[in-house]
């Protein structure tokens, strides 16, 4: 998905990992399968993501990607 980008466009000048989804039950009736699935979604794609930018901007030029995260 980013190597379409970073061909067609370049390099990217800002990165936004902007997802989430939640599960307002109690602890004791959250399921794994529930746990994972919240993991899946918000964590798994922003390590993608920004994996992805980190190994495109790995040059000599030492360009920076920076992350941050909210709740």
């Amino acid at each position: 998905m980013l190597e379409t980008l970073f061909e067609q466009w370049g390099d990217l000048d800002i990165l936004i990992n902007n997802v989430g989804v939640g599960n307002f039950s109690p602890i004791t009736e959250t399921t794994i399968q529930q746990f994972d699935e919240i993991l899946a979604t918000n964590l798994r794609p922003v390590f993608i993501t920004s994996r992805a930018l980190a190994i495109h901007r790995n040059t000599p030029e030492g360009k920076n990607t920076m992350a941050g995260s909210s709740t």
